[in-house]
C-alpha cells in the first residue's frame, strides 16, 4: 500500500510563482461575463432608434459595431432641429418616471408597500434594460440634448454605438485584470495545489 499526502492551499497561501500561474490559468478558462446583458442593451437601443446593427465584436483590447441608419428622412438633422426630433420621437423611450416607494409594513401577515413612477420627474438611469451599459450607449444622446451641436442624427447614433463598444471593451479589460481574478478566486474560495493548479 502506498499513501501520498497532498497539500491544498488557499490562494493567499500560495508562493508567488504559483499565484501568477493560478491567475493565468483562471484567465484562460474564464468565460466572458455580461455578453448577454451587453447584447440586450444593444438590441433595446436598436428597437428604439432607426438603426440596424450588421455586426459587432469586442475583446479586452478593441471593439466595433457596424450599423446601417435606416431613417433617410431624418439622418441629416442637426442642432436644435435634431434635439427637438429626439425629444418628440424618442424621449419617452429613453427615460422613465422617477421611482418612489414607501417603507413596507406587514398587514394581516402580508408585506405591503406602495410604489409608483413619477409622471413629471424623469430619470435616465438604465432605462433600456436596467443594466449599466444602457447609460453608456445613451450618454452621447443625453450630452447632445444638453448642448446640441452640428452632428447629424446618423453621426450621433454612430457615437452611441462607439460608446457602447468602448464600454464593452473596458468591461472585458476589467474582467481580465489581475485584481478582478484574485477577487473572484477569493470570493469563491477556490483551492490549489502548490504549483498553482486549481482543484
Amino acid at each position: 500500500m502506498r499513501q501520498e499526502i497532498i497539500n491544498i492551499y488557499k490562494f493567499d497561501e500560495l508562493p508567488e510563482p504559483a499565484k501568477v500561474q493560478a491567475i493565468e490559468d483562471f484567465r484562460r478558462e474564464m468565460p466572458a461575463a455580461w455578453t448577454e446583458e451587453n447584447r440586450a442593451t444593444l438590441e433595446a437601443f436598436c428597437n428604439i432608434f432607426p438603426v440596424q446593427v450588421r455586426d459587432y465584436s469586442y475583446s479586452s483590447c478593441d471593439g466595433f459595431a457596424w450599423a446601417d441608419f435606416i431613417d433617410d428622412d431624418h439622418k441629416n438633422l442637426t442642432g436644435l432641429h435634431l434635439a427637438k426630433h429626439i425629444y418628440n420621437q424618442y424621449f419617452d423611450s429613453i427615460t422613465q418616471g422617477k421611482y418612489y416607494s414607501t417603507g413596507g409594513k406587514y398587514i394581516d401577515g402580508k408585506y405591503t408597500y406602495k410604489c409608483r413612477h413619477s409622471k413629471i420627474i424623469v430619470d435616465s438611469s438604465c432605462p433600456l434594460t436596467g443594466y449599466y451599459m444602457d447609460d453608456a450607449i445613451l450618454r452621447p444622446v443625453f450630452d447632445f440634448l444638453k448642448k446640441p451641436d452640428n452632428r447629424t442624427f446618423e453621426e450621433l447614433i454612430q457615437d452611441c454605438l462607439c460608446a457602447w463598444s468602448t464600454a464593452c471593451v473596458q468591461a472585458m479589460a476589467d474582467q481580465e485584470s489581475d485584481e478582478y481574478i484574485i477577487d473572484a478566486i477569493q470570493a469563491n474560495e477556490y483551492e490549489f495545489l502548490e504549483s498553482g493548479e486549481m482543484l
